[in-house]
């Protein structure tokens, strides 16, 4: 390659890589076991895929089964007593009560919210609007789980920061993440007995809302703390995510080391791990480390325009053309991102032309 051909080339190494929205993650299939303490739902959630971006991960978080087959909202003795004391053991309590001892919940929401218009006794219509809301949690109805926890705020008899879980859950759901971070930061503020499992929902939602130094440190807090393996990718993940997007490439370099290190994962994880870590090298200037990243991610099966676009540019600023050439002409045939195709075959003809 002549002398020419450095000067040529060398405003298209120092183009920037393509930087996709850091909060967009490829479908990988995570199980998420995480213990649930404190929380008014007897069960767990698990089989959770990271699907395109993390707000869709939140969403996948609240879409399981389980939340339907492993949940028994508990109806107190007390709420029933109080009730009967009352007299209101009419047409709506006997549907509303039927419908629960038969465990047909959602058939009991329209008499116990008539219930809640009748009864003037507050600890008692906290009770009823407490049992609303686990319904409501359980069965995915995200919009009235939000306004019944607003209800109960009014009311004001929350201590343990439950309700600020719900509706902060509810709110990541509805994609207001913004105001989840702060139900949730309040939750947790408030001792909330899911510790860990609110601190995952913090840190997805503070990641969809772009706010990095929060969703940073709640990220890694969580890695001082004993993690589930799959707790654990989820969290060195989306932390160094959040490092890339925050452009402090080093600190996430650690974060992709650690997770290519736990033995359990998938080819399709390793692959996609092992390019965000070539990303963070590219991002770091250390262009050979990128490039063998991508090479191997490549040899795993990750095929997409973005990954040989990186990988040519990586090539291109370790002065091997033929392999810049042989990238950006993949990518240039690809499919997924006409704009980024484009890219790629525009520098495809500098490099030829310059040749």
């Amino acid at each position: 390659m002549e002398g020419k051909t450095n000067e040529k080339v060398e405003n298209l190494v120092k183009v920037p890589l393509y930087k996709k929205t850091w909060v967009r993650v490829l479908a990988i299939l995570l199980a998420v076991v995480l213990a649930v303490s404190g929380v008014l739902v007897n069960g767990y959630i698990s089989d959770v895929r990271i699907a395109e971006s993390a707000d869709e991960m939140t969403k996948k978080l609240a879409e399981r089964e389980e939340l339907q087959n492993q949940w028994t909202p508990v109806v107190g003795e007390e709420l029933i007593r109080a009730l009967r004391e009352q007299g209101k053991a009419d047409t709506n309590y006997r549907k509303a009560m039927t419908a629960v001892d038969e465990g047909r919940y959602e058939d009991a929401i329209e008499p116990l919210e008539s219930l809640t218009e009748q009864i003037a006794d507050v600890q008692t219509k906290d009770e009823l609007l407490r049992l609303l809301a686990d319904i409501y949690y359980s069965y995915a109805r995200y919009e009235e789980l939000k306004s019944t926890c607003d209800r109960l705020l009014e009311i004001d008899l929350d201590g343990d920061g439950t309700l600020h879980f719900m509706k902060g859950f509810a709110e990541a759901q509805l994609g207001e993440h913004a105001s989840a971070v702060e139900n949730l930061q309040e939750a947790l503020d408030r001792d909330f007995g899911g510790a860990q499992y609110c601190e995952l929902q913090l840190l997805l939602s503070a990641t969809n809302a772009g706010m990095q130094d929060k969703a940073i440190s709640t990220g890694e807090k969580l890695l001082t703390e004993e993690l589930a393996v799959e707790g654990e990718i989820v969290t060195c993940y989306l932390t160094g995510l959040n490092y890339l997007q925050k452009g402090e490439p080093k600190k996430a370099l650690p974060l992709f080391d650690r997770l290519l290190k736990i033995s359990s994962l998938t080819d399709d994880q390793k692959a996609e791990y092992t390019y965000m870590r070539g990303v963070a090298n590219l991002s770091a200037e250390n262009y050979k480390a990128a490039k063998a990243d991508f090479d191997a991610a490549i040899a795993l099966g990750l095929d997409s325009t973005e990954i040989h676009y990186n990988a040519a540019v990586a090539a291109l600023a370790l002065e091997d053309y033929e392999a810049a050439k042989k990238e950006l002409e993949i990518a240039a045939g690809r499919k997924d991102n006409a704009e980024l195709a484009k890219s790629a075959k525009e520098m495809l003809e500098a490099i030829k032309a310059a040749q």
